[in-house]
């Protein structure tokens, strides 16, 4: 069975960017996993944005708190927020 996936590059040393620091040292590892979760997402999705509401159901799967991915989604200025819809810039152009 053929599956599909997107491809996109991912810098080696992201975790060094100063934003992704700040989100390891408030939220450890499971902040920096859900950032990357939600890049992930983002990558597949047409224009690489998603509704806010997406929240929830991505927290419940991943066994994390809906407050958590909202955190990481408003708080660390790692994603674009505009009508009800989130993306990441840097993954828009790369």
């Amino acid at each position: 069975m053929k599956k599909d996936a997107y491809y996109f590059s991912h810098d080696a040393n992201a975790q060094d960017d100063p934003k992704c620091m700040l989100l390891i040292d408030q939220m450890g590892m499971e902040g920096y996993g859900i950032y990357w979760g939600l890049i992930e997402k983002l990558r597949a999705e047409k224009d690489y944005k998603l509704p806010l509401d997406v929240i929830q159901p991505f927290a419940k799967r991943w066994g994390t708190s809906k407050e958590k991915v909202e955190t990481v989604v408003k708080s660390y200025n790692l994603f674009k927020i505009s009508q009800n819809y989130f993306f990441s810039l840097r993954l828009r152009n790369s």
